[in-house]
């Protein structure tokens, strides 16, 4: 394990920081060279880069952060406002931290949200109906079933019978098991694509990036099928927020404090131990 390369590519499509990092790479998904799907625009987001990752990195283990969206792989730190000197060993981006983990497990994940469903909603399925359109879930369970018939019932318990989910599209793993996901997840939103196009494209921007909504949502199905069926080892870590512009992080800095005073007085959930081991 302690010779294999590592590539932790960061999406970017507004202004990048720079992190001064032999292991992240900033990928701005506008402008991709080798086999991508740049032209997708935004209706794949930062998919367009875990596309490039699965058909052009080379590396033994792969990683796909954004520019804002880090998994901390040392502590439970959640927010940052500056990319300093000791960016990446205070995150644990080092070689030493992410062979250490990888040698422990296939791929890291972020920690399981229970917040990505709200409280008055019973599933991940329909939450997701109510922020978006819920035909378009349909059509990708339909697909998913033709497909990988195998997978479906997993698909059932982890969209309709679960109210938790990972977010944003982050993950680093072992380059074999990153491209198995891969292949599987664009087999099925291609088809998907194929399906609702025509409709996606009459919607507002927001609503338009449909197949980044759906994957974080196939991405819980996918590895929660592979721990069940397969030998692989799953390490969940908290998310980290980056943002460099003070505004827009105090903005952020008080959403969280006053989560955690809501939480204090009995109206939030309880916060989960973040600490990666």
């Amino acid at each position: 394990m302690s010779n294999k390369s590592i590539g932790l590519y960061v999406c970017w499509h507004n202004k990048c920081p720079s992190f001064d990092n032999e292991l992240l790479y900033a990928v701005n998904d506008g402008i991709i060279e080798g086999d991508n799907i740049s032209s997708k625009g935004l209706h794949y987001g930062e998919l367009k880069v875990t596309y490039w990752i699965w058909k052009n990195a080379k590396e033994d283990i792969v990683g796909l952060f954004h520019y804002r969206r880090f998994l901390n792989l040392l502590n439970n730190e959640a927010m940052c406002n500056k990319v300093s000197k000791d960016f990446a060993s205070r995150y644990g981006f080092t070689r030493g931290r992410i062979i250490e983990l990888m040698g422990k497990y296939d791929v890291i994940l972020p920690y399981k949200n229970p917040r990505i469903v709200k409280e008055k909603h019973p599933s991940v399925y329909d939450y997701y109906a109510m922020e978006h359109f819920k035909d378009d879930l349909d059509i990708t369970l339909e697909i998913l079933q033709e497909k990988y018939p195998q997978m479906y019932d997993t698909a059932i318990e982890m969209l309709k019978n679960s109210k938790q989910g990972y977010v944003a599209n982050l993950i680093i793993a072992k380059k074999e098991i990153f491209d198995r996901y891969a292949s599987w997840l664009f087999d099925i939103l291609f088809e998907v694509e194929k399906r609702i196009h025509d409709k996606v494209i009459l919607r507002d921007k927001y609503q338009q990036r449909v197949y980044g909504f759906i994957s974080e949502r196939l991405m819980a199905v996918f590895f929660e099928y592979l721990a069940k069926n397969e030998d692989i080892n799953i390490l969940e870590a908290p998310m980290l927020f980056l943002e460099e512009d003070k505004w827009k992080f105090f903005k952020y800095y008080l959403k969280k404090i006053n989560r955690k005073i809501l939480t204090l007085i009995g109206f939030g959930r309880k916060e989960w131990n973040l600490y990666v081991k």
